[in-house]
């Protein structure tokens, strides 16, 4: 089964970026495996993927300790 992840950071029109994947070569489940997943672990999966499309850090400014 083919799905696609969409992410968009808001930033631009330019932001917003999509991957298509083939459930069973990409994440090793079957077509009925992928639909038998539930709406929060499929997300899950978005997200693990859009985690990895932002660079993301904390800073903080204080005494060191």
């Amino acid at each position: 089964m083919k799905v696609t992840f969409h992410c968009d950071n808001g930033a631009n029109i330019h932001s917003e970026r999509e991957e298509e994947f083939d459930t069973e070569e990409d994440f090793g489940l079957t077509d009925a495996e992928w639909k038998d997943l539930s709406d929060e672990t499929k997300n899950k999966y978005v997200e693990d993927w859009a985690m990895g499309n932002f660079d993301y850090w904390l800073e903080e400014e204080g005494e060191d300790d």
